[in-house]
Order: C-alpha cells, then structure tokens, then sequence
C-alpha cells in the first residue's frame, strides 16, 4: 500500500489477503500460514523478529492469530480489529450453547491469556463504530480487550484515538511500527498458558498438547519452571508433551509424576 512506502527499511514485509472475508480464519489461517513458511524457506529470516500486524480485517487477524499461536511473534499491533464475537454482527444471534462453543473457539478476547509473553500494541479510533451494512468496528471490541488483558495481570498499549473513525491514520500504523521493532521475542519464559480448545493451534513454547477431553470446551495448561522442575496445571487436558531438557521433576495438579 502506498501507505507504506515512506516506511521502507532493512526487514521483509508479508502482505496476507488471506482470502477475502475470513478474518484469516479456517482458509484465511492456512493462507497465511504457508505464506509464512515460503518466505522463511525462501529468505534468511530471524525468528526471534517476527511481528503481525494488521488493520481492521488485518486486526482481527492479528488479535487471532496472534491469541492462537502464543510464542510464535516477538510482538503485535492489532490495529481497529474485532476482539469478541458478542458484539459482532450476525454471531449476537447465537442463542444454543453449541453455538457460542464455537464462537468462542475463534474468538480473541477467550483466548487473551495466550498473550501472557507476547508484547502487544493496539490502536483504536474512539468513533469507530459500525453502520447499517456493518462497515466498522465498535471500539468496544478494543476496550474489552484491554479490560481482559488488565484482569488478566497482562502488559499491553493501547491507545485509544479521539475523533478518528474506523481506519487508523498513517502516523499512527508508523508509530506502531517503530514500536514493533523495538521488540524482541521472549526466548524462554519460565511461566506459559495455552488456553485452546481445538488441537489446531497447540503449541505454546516448550508446551504443547496432544489430547483433549472434548474438542470445542474450553480447555487450558498452566506451566511454571523452578530450577529443574515443572509444576502444571490442567483443564481438559488428556495428553501434552514437554519439549524441554534437563526437567528431572514433574507435578501434574499437585501430583508427582
């Protein structure tokens, strides 16, 4: 975009359309992911700077992703994206629980302590809100994540933007973006949550799961490194691996293995 161009600087840019309205979700996510793949296969790329951002779409996009692979990103900026399906157009008429089971599966604000090592930026006009045809995005999403991410004991930016309607302007994605590279990725966090309830996205870290109880039930792993011992804590989980070395101790739910 020609937004962009002033902004050009020694890094690779990925730009994802993610096929069209998914929000990079289902086709969208996988779009997105083997973008990803091609350019780390094709360049000399360095994962421990890799950053997502993304506007509107592109923010619910990053607030997703970004929520469903924790420790991939060094850091995002979600800028004017969705965050809860209960304020979206046409998922508010999900009466069943079956329904908001699967909502929430998708849904950023569920999976918002995902961001626990994740640095994370976000930017939205305070009259953005949605007309009749559902252009916009109520700046309500962005508050509620940012109440989320305080409850939560999580770090985060935001930034909320008097008079500016949907879209953020030029010097604020630049702003954003200086931001982002002054970020690195958590290498080795001695405390990782992977709230998940799909074995679609299972990873976070050294952590990963391999079996849940019931797919589509919210479900969540807690682990914390003391020295050589792992102490965790379950819900909903069957199976997980550790991909971690010199752990000589494990408790699972206050049990020793």
């Amino acid at each position: 975009p020609k937004s962009f161009e002033p902004w050009r600087e020694s890094y690779l840019r990925l730009l994802v359309y993610g096929r069209g309205w998914t929000r990079y979700k289902g086709v969208g996510g996988v779009d997105f992911w083997s973008a990803l793949d091609e350019v780390r296969h094709d360049y000399e790329t360095d994962s421990e700077r890799t950053y997502l951002t993304g506007g509107s779409m592109g923010g619910a996009g990053t607030w997703y992703l970004a929520t469903r692979s924790p420790g991939v990103f060094a850091a995002v900026a979600p800028l004017c994206g969705f965050t809860d399906y209960r304020l979206d157009y046409g998922s508010t008429n999900a009466k069943a629980e079956w329904e908001h089971r699967v909502y929430r599966a998708h849904d950023a604000l569920t999976g918002a302590e995902n961001l626990k090592n994740t640095p994370v930026y976000f930017l939205h006009g305070d009259q953005d809100h949605p007309n009749d045809f559902g252009a916009g995005v109520d700046v309500e999403h962005s508050r509620r994540m940012a109440a989320r991410l305080k409850e939560l004991g999580i770090d985060y930016r935001y930034d909320e933007l008097p008079g500016i309607g949907h879209g953020i302007p030029a010097e604020y994605y630049r702003k954003a973006e200086q931001w982002l590279l002054q970020q690195r990725r958590v290498k080795d966090p001695q405390n990782v949550v992977l709230e998940t309830s799909s074995l679609r996205y299972n990873r976070c870290y050294w952590v990963e799961v391999e079996g849940l109880r019931e797919h589509f039930r919210e479900s969540r792993i807690e682990a914390t490194v003391e020295n050589s011992s792992v102490n965790l804590h379950t819900k909903g989980i069957t199976r997980f691996a550790l991909h971690r070395s010199n752990v000589t101790a494990v408790r699972i739910d206050g049990q020793p293995v």
